[in-house]
């Protein structure tokens, strides 16, 4: 009856987490969302070939394909409908959050038989629900919820499989059905399509599996998930590796690690340095000093660089260097540690219980959850290699930290069930005044990926004549040229921030020469940044270009905002001046 009530306050507060994290971010959005949702406009409009992508995996496309059908949002209406989708995916992930735990707990209490003398005792199944639910809260809400992205279905999918894994222990080796692992084997395909990781990973996954009994029967119901996992990730691995050219399940992890791993240039690479490969089709400079790019075709998106990064980096392969490789994932191995420590509370919550438990009982429990603890580690070695951002690991750290709680063992007679709750509602306690601190602090302050500048980018742009489909060039955006996503348009040419502030310092002979370049690549339009306080997710440091730009009056200023916007075509031009007229 405790557990049951406790289960129901927590599931209320994860809904009332998630719903404010909803309204605080619902006008967040980022070069990733950008591409996930350009892929799902390319679904609805039939157009094949780009909703086929080698970078970014097609379920949360589908997902956003889905929502934007039902919804048809207004400009400024699109992204809060996103983020009322991840809402929608987190009550899923919370459903498989409990689906996990429930079989843990299950299984946890097959070991609590009464034994004719007294031992080391489990943590109470209360305290378990606690400290459980508290962690899930923190590592989702916090960082998974208010990002566009399917970092959050994968957490879900990971949560279910681990669940699946415990009943698949726990269940008598004669009674267990070919159920569990046919949802085993749709689990994991429904995993690939949400994320490439989830390939190699279903891969260990069914290898813990076969383990998990030596029988010829398990033997035949491991094969039955894996011809499910083959039938549902087979048709996305042939039509990508049709399109390239080679077999492939995806380019975004071969990609990541020569980024990662030599700081290779995630846009514009042009085969530097030497030895990093050579580029079969890369964006091409059209300008030196500054720096131009030009990109006008055949991807059709409004940023074609990140829209589908192994197209414009096909070719990319720098040559293996053991010492670089391993120094980078020391790092990583090292900054994922750093994750486990966070939040301090929850640490130092552990760590008090661990001065009541049995030690060789608590080791000796904490290993019996092996099939846990081996795919996380598994996942994190693969993210130091590549590379470690914390909304990569929640269900990861989640499955670590379960085999840590599920295992721990208390000693008789020095540590009762009621310290040990009382440590876990104190812990949980901090942990949710913490995320609604947290929450109070993003309400007095405009998040880093806010779009509402966008908004009036890109509302700023159609009054004053820019049509959608048109193309159109980008000074100083980078990756963050949402307003192009907004309006429909194709940024098909670009001067990157680091080098905005050259071309306002350049001749008036020599930036005319540069515009021209513009107009030559084919932009009817060139939209320039002028924001003082801009922060591009391209660069840590904020670029001041207020400071630098010096725009004369071929220059019109883009509604309220601080940008402005050159016509470079004597048609688009005089519907602007005619619409600023009126």
């Amino acid at each position: 009856m405790i557990t049951r009530r406790c289960r129901v306050v927590f599931r209320s507060i994860a809904l009332l987490l998630g719903a404010t994290q909803l309204v605080l971010a619902r006008n967040g959005f980022g070069p990733d969302s950008r591409s996930y949702s350009e892929i799902a406009r390319a679904y609805l409009r039939h157009d094949w070939t780009m909703a086929i992508n080698a970078y970014w995996s097609p379920l949360y496309p589908w997902l956003i394909a889905f929502t934007l059908q039902l919804g048809k949002p207004a400009l400024r209406r699109e992204f809060p409908l996103l983020h009322l989708l991840n809402f929608f995916i987190f009550i899923v992930a919370l459903v498989g959050f409990e689906f996990f735990w429930t079989r843990l707990l299950t299984a946890e209490a097959l070991n609590r038989a009464p034994s004719p003398r007294a031992g080391p005792i489990p943590l109470p199944t209360s305290v378990l629900w606690i400290l459980g639910y508290a962690l899930f809260l923190w590592l989702t809400v916090g960082s998974l919820i208010g990002v566009l992205g399917p970092d959050l279905c994968v957490a879900t999918v990971a949560l279910f499989v681990a669940g699946l894994l415990v009943k698949i222990k726990a269940s008598n080796a004669v009674t267990t059905g070919k159920n569990l692992y046919l949802w085993l084997g749709v689990a994991l395909g429904l995993g690939y399509l949400t994320k490439a990781v989830m390939f190699p990973m279903a891969l260990v996954f069914l290898g813990i599996a076969l383990f998990l009994r030596l029988n010829w029967r398990n033997v035949a119901n491991v094969g039955l998930a894996l011809l499910i996992f083959a039938s549902i990730a087979a048709p996305q691995i042939i039509v990508l590796s049709r399109v390239k050219g080679r077999v492939t399940f995806s380019d975004s992890g071969k990609l990541t690690f020569a980024w990662s791993n030599y700081d290779l240039p995630i846009c514009d690479w042009q085969g530097q340095p030497a030895g990093s490969g050579i580029p079969l089709h890369p964006t091409r400079m059209v300008y030196t000093h500054p720096q131009m790019f030009e990109f006008n075709g055949p991807i059709r998106a409004s940023y074609p660089p990140w829209y589908d990064p192994s197209y414009w980096n096909d070719g990319m392969s720098p040559k293996f260097n053991i010492d670089i490789v391993f120094h980078h994932f020391v790092r990583n191995a090292a900054r994922i540690l750093l994750y486990f420590t966070g939040p301090r509370i929850w640490l130092v919550g552990v760590i008090f219980l661990l001065f009541f438990c049995d030690p060789s009982a608590s080791v000796r429990g904490v290993f019996r959850y092996w099939y846990l603890i081996v795919p996380s580690i598994s996942v994190f070695a693969a993210y130091s290699l590549t590379f470690a951002e914390f909304r990569y690991m929640p269900a990861w750290l989640l499955m670590v930290w379960a085999s840590v709680l599920a295992g721990l063992r208390l000693r008789p007679g020095l540590a009762s069930p009621p310290i040990a709750k009382s440590v876990a509602i104190s812990v949980a306690a901090v942990m949710m005044a913490s995320m609604a601190y947290g929450f109070y602090g993003q309400s007095k302050s405009v998040r880093h990926d806010d779009a509402t500048k966008q908004y009036s980018i890109a509302e700023g742009l159609t009054k004053l004549g820019v049509l959608r489909g048109d193309k159109v060039g980008s000074i100083g955006f980078d990756n963050d040229a949402h307003w192009a996503y907004l309006d429909g348009l194709m940024v098909i040419a670009e001067i990157h921030t680091d080098a905005a502030c050259t071309f306002w310092n350049l001749s008036a002979s020599d930036k005319s020469d540069v515009l021209h370049r513009f107009a030559q690549a084919g932009a009817s339009a060139i939209i320039a940044n002028a924001d003082p306080h801009f922060k591009s997710t391209s660069r840590d440091v904020p670029f001041d270009f207020a400071a630098c730009s010096t725009p004369d009056d071929r220059w019109r200023r883009i509604g309220d905002t601080e940008d402005y916007v050159y016509f470079s075509q004597d048609g688009v031009r005089e519907a602007a001046v005619a619409e600023e007229n009126e």
